[in-house]
C-alpha cells in the first residue's frame, strides 16, 4: 500500500470513527436517561461479561490472521477460515463456561433474566467471529466496508434500543436485544463483503493452526491483559459493588475514551502496514505518529477537562452528575493508554508480540493491585485512579520497548518538532486536493 492510500486510509477510518462517537453516545445518552444508572449498569453487565469472555478465548488469532498473511505464510483466504471455524469452536466453549460459572454462583447476575441471559451467551462466539472477520478486511485493505460497518455498529445498535425500550417498553432486555442482533447482521454482513473482495471463509487449512497459534499465543498473553486494563475496573464494579455504580462508572469511561479515537484511526492502519515493511520507515512512522498523537491527546484532554460537569450533565442528565469525577481523573491515563496503542503497533507488526503483552501485563499487575483498595477508598475515582496507573504502566513500558527495538531517543519518540505539522499538513493537502480533484473529475 502506497504512501498516499495509507494517509487516506487513516483519515477515513478517523472521519468513520468521529462520525460514529458523537451518534453513539447521544443515543445511548437517551437510553441512559431511559433505563437510569442502574439499567444502564445492568445493560453494561451483560455485554461485557462476553465480551471478556470472547477475549479471553480468541488464542491471539485475530492477530495471526494479519501477521500470518501480511508475511506471506498463508493466504487470506486459508487463515480467515481457519479463525472463524475456531471462533465457533472457542466461543461455543467459552459461552458453556460462563453458564457454568452463573450457575454456579460464582458470577452475578445482577437480576438479568433468563432471556437476557440466553443473548448474552448467544453473543460470545458472534463476537469473536466478527473480531476475525474485522481482521480480514483491514488486512485485505477493505478499509471503505471497515469503516462503514464501524460506523453503523456505533449507531445501529443504540437506535435499535431507543426503539425498543421507549417505543415498545421492553426496557434491559429491548437493548440487549438490539446489540445481539447487530452481532449477528456483523458477522454476516462481513463475510459477504470479504467474499466481494477475493476473500473466502469456506476454506479452513488445519496446517494453519499450529503457525496461527505460535503467533497468537504470544500475544494472546498480552491481549488478556490488555482486556482486563480496559475492564477489569468495571468488571469489579458489576461483580461486588452495584450495578448502578457501574452505569455511572461506564459514561466516564465512555468520554474519556474520545482521546483514543486518533490512535485507534492509527492502529487500524498501522499494523497492517508494518508487518513485512521496511523496519527503518516502519521507526520513523511511528514515531512520527506517536508525537502526534501526544499534541492531539493534550490538547483534546485540556478541552475535555474544562468542560466535563458541563457535557456530562448535558448529555446523560442530572443522575450522572457522579461521572465527572472518574471522568476527570480517568484522562491522563487514557493518553498513556493512546501511546501505547501507537507503539505496540511497531512492537507486535516488527514479530514481537510478546514484548507487548509483557509491558500490557505489567500495567495490569500495578492497577490490579491498586484497584480494591483505591476504590474501597475514594469509590469510584478511585477505580479510575487504578485504571489510570495500569495505562500509564503500559504507555511507559511501550514507548521504552519501542524506543529499544527502533533505536531511537526517548526525545525522539515524544518531543514535537515543527516538520511534523509540516508533514501532516502536506500530507492533509494532498489528500483535500486528490478529494477535489477525483470531484471535479466526476
Amino acid at each position: 500500500m502506497t504512501q498516499g492510500p495509507k494517509t487516506r486510509s487513516v483519515l477515513i477510518t478517523l472521519a468513520a470513527r468521529w462520525l460514529a462517537m458523537p451518534l453513539s453516545i447521544v443515543s445511548g445518552a437517551v437510553i441512559a436517561r431511559l433505563l437510569g444508572p442502574e439499567g444502564r449498569g445492568l445493560v453494561a453487565w451483560v455485554i461485557l461479561v462476553p465480551s471478556f469472555a470472547a477475549s479471553l478465548s480468541s488464542l491471539g488469532l485475530a492477530s495471526s490472521v494479519t501477521y500470518l498473511s501480511r508475511t506471506g505464510t498463508c493466504s487470506l483466504s486459508a487463515v480467515t477460515s481457519t479463525a472463524v471455524l475456531g471462533a465457533l469452536a472457542l466461543g461455543t466453549s467459552a459461552s458453556a463456561l460462563v453458564a457454568g460459572l452463573l450457575w454456579l454462583g460464582w458470577l452475578p447476575d445482577n437480576g438479568a433474566s433468563p432471556a437476557v441471559t440466553g443473548m448474552m451467551l448467544a453473543s460470545v462466539p458472534m463476537i469473536l467471529a466478527s473480531l476475525f472477520l474485522r481482521g480480514a478486511l483491514v488486512t485485505n485493505d477493505q478499509f471503505g466496508s471497515y469503516n462503514t460497518l464501524m460506523v453503523l455498529g456505533g449507531v445501529m445498535p443504540p437506535i435499535a434500543s431507543i426503539l425498543l425500550v421507549a417505543g415498545l417498553g421492553l426496557g434491559v432486555f429491548g437493548a440487549v436485544l438490539a446489540v445481539v442482533t447487530w452481532q449477528a447482521l456483523d458477522v454476516l454482513a462481513s463475510t459477504v463483503v470479504l467474499r466481494r473482495g477475493g476473500v473466502s471463509i469456506f476454506q479452513p487449512d488445519p496446517s494453519i493452526v499450529r503457525p496461527a497459534l505460535q503467533y497468537g499465543l504470544r500475544s494472546h498473553v498480552g491481549s488478556i491483559a490488555q482486556k482486563l486494563n480496559l475492564r477489569l475496573d468495571q468488571f469489579l464494579l458489576g461483580a461486588v459493588f452495584s450495578v448502578s455504580s457501574l452505569g455511572l462508572y461506564t459514561v466516564a469511561v465512555r468520554l474519556a475514551g474520545l482521546l483514543s479515537l486518533l490512535p485507534d484511526a492509527i492502529g487500524v492502519v498501522l499494523f497492517p502496514s508494518i508487518a513485512g515493511a521496511n523496519r527503518d520507515w516502519a521507526a520513523q512512522t511511528t514515531a512520527w505518529l506517536l508525537r502526534l498523537t501526544l499534541v492531539a491527546g493534550l490538547l483534546m484532554a485540556s478541552v475535555l477537562a474544562l468542560t466535563a460537569e458541563f457535557l456530562i450533565v448535558l448529555i446523560y442528565g442530572e443522575a450522572f452528575r457522579a461521572s465527572v469525577a472518574p471522568f476527570l481523573v480517568a484522562l491522563p491515563g487514557t493518553l498513556f493508554l493512546s501511546l501505547a496503542k501507537v507503539a505496540t503497533k511497531f512492537i507486535d507488526g516488527t514479530g514481537r508480540p510478546e514484548i507487548s503483552s509483557g509491558c500490557t501485563t505489567a500495567g495490569l499487575v500495578v492497577g490490579g493491585l491498586c484497584l480494591v483498595p483505591f476504590t474501597q477508598t475514594w469509590g469510584l475515582a478511585g477505580a479510575a485512579a487504578a485504571a489510570g496507573l495500569g495505562y500509564a504502566t503500559l504507555g511507559l513500558g511501550a514507548i521504552l520497548a519501542f524506543r529499544y527495538l527502533a533505536d531511537l531517543s526517548v526525545l525522539d519518540c515524544l518531543l514535537p518538532r515543527t516538520q511534523d505539522f509540516r508533514t501532516a499538513g502536506a500530507r492533509l493537502k494532498g489528500e483535500l486536493d486528490s478529494f477535489i480533484k477525483r470531484g471535479s473529475a466526476a
